[in-house]
């Protein structure tokens, strides 16, 4: 006997009630207790966050974000964010560097074919230094570095650099973000947000107009 969809979307809906309840009562616990292991071995497990959140650029779906607010509560901001930024930086250029030598056969197995478009006609093939860093701020990392990738019009050295100095300040804000998550600091999580998405729209208004300008 089937169950009055009326009904079962009220189940589904108290599922997820209280699995959000249950996340905000125990993720600072959780998260406490995964970033004392990391305190107690900090070497062996900041190799690993490393390196997932490389293999989390190159591999997709995969996404290193639910690891940040562990790594502000073990490492703090500062190493948090070097750890994130290296991390990120690595992947990227991993990903670059398969797309640039491994070519188009290769990245589709990895992108859709339809994603890997919609991302090329974003970016422009002539985009120089200051466009990638913007593009850094403002757009995922993953695709993104692909697509840059096959644009032979961008150097390596170029590619390298800009990424790196575009990742910087959003790694140490979203650690900062990830830290109040962690301490279930929902106001300041609140405005931080705010002022995230306030800044990456009035990037990307500058980026459009950067690129459609050219």
């Amino acid at each position: 006997m089937r169950l009055p969809v009326l009904l079962v979307r009220v189940l589904v809906a108290l599922l997820i009630a209280s699995g959000l309840l249950f996340s905000f009562q125990y993720f600072p616990l959780l998260v406490s207790v995964i970033a004392q292991y990391a305190i107690d071995y900090p070497v062996g497990t900041a190799m690993i966050y490393v390196a997932v959140t490389a293999a989390a650029i190159v591999v997709l779906p995969l996404s290193s974000m639910p690891l940040i607010p562990i790594a502000a509560a073990a490492w703090g901001i500062t190493i948090g964010g070097i750890l994130s930024i290296l991390g990120w930086w690595i992947g990227a250029v991993i990903a670059f560097l398969i797309a640039r030598y491994l070519g188009r056969p290769v990245l589709v197995k990895l992108v859709s074919p339809e994603r890997l478009q919609e991302w090329e006609n974003r970016i422009p093939r002539d985009t120089g230094f200051l466009a990638i860093v913007i593009i850094r701020m403002i757009f995922p990392v993953e695709i993104p570095s692909y697509v840059l990738g096959l644009t032979k019009a961008v150097s390596f050295r170029t590619y390298a650099l800009a990424s790196l100095i575009g990742m910087t300040p959003f790694a140490f804000v979203i650690l900062s973000m990830g830290s109040a998550l962690a301490r279930n600091d929902w106001i300041r999580l609140s405005l931080m947000g705010i002022g995230v998405s306030v800044a990456i729209f009035a990037l990307r208004r500058l980026y459009v107009k950067f690129r459609d300008g050219r």
